[in-house]
């Protein structure tokens, strides 16, 4: 789960009796397809204990391009939209990294804008636990901090960890989040601190 600014208008939209079936027959197909999920998952376990560390070296690499920054990634991830790129799925989830990027109006240092992010997710996640942050090195140099989190997702049966980078450039600030599945989590850290610490900020 990114953290984006909370400055989206929403409307409420109120179903009808066929919208109210439809609903339930989705929420059947989603508890049986949680059912083999959790089977899929349990399977995997074995599987994890002898995955090795990835490292960007493993990989085939392309740059994804945008106007405010450009990121080399595995070439088999795909840009899903204008902020998240996501790896191969496994099961109903897959290694994602998203980039947020929002314009500050005041004057404001790294460490006081991690502290307000801290508390947007401490107030928006339920069950969010801390595992560890601090200081953080891009190879621009540009000032940064990371922090380690991790959390539950109960409508999917499975834990998420991420890793979260803030840097701040002038008036921009940029969240670089990547995010993977807890049981996965180690062998992916590698790769995903290798995508974000070469990220180039224009």
């Amino acid at each position: 789960m990114d953290i984006i600014p909370n400055n989206v208008n929403t409307v409420e939209v109120v179903p009808n009796k066929k919208t109210n079936i439809i609903i339930k027959i989705l929420l059947i197909v989603f508890c049986i397809a949680i059912v083999f999920f959790v089977g899929y998952v349990l399977g995997r376990e074995n599987i994890n204990r002898n995955e090795k560390n990835i490292s960007m070296n493993d990989v085939q690499k392309k740059e994804i391009l945008r106007n405010d920054y450009s990121i080399a990634v595995p070439l088999n991830w795909d840009d899903v939209t204008t902020t998240l790129i996501m790896g191969p799925k496994q099961g109903i989830y897959g290694p994602t990294l998203s980039v947020v990027t929002e314009k500050l109006n005041k004057n404001i240092n790294i460490k006081q804008y991690t502290d307000e992010q801290y508390q947007n997710l401490v107030k928006e996640i339920d069950n969010y636990t801390l595992q560890k942050e601090g200081e953080y090195q891009i190879e621009q140099n540009i000032p940064a901090y990371y922090r380690i989190h991790s959390f539950p997702l109960p409508e999917y049966g499975i834990d998420v960890t991420q890793i979260q980078v803030y840097v701040l450039k002038e008036k921009d600030a940029f969240i670089f989040t990547a995010s993977e599945i807890s049981s996965l989590f180690q062998t992916k850290l590698p790769m995903f601190e290798e995508m974000i610490k070469k990220v180039k900020i224009n």
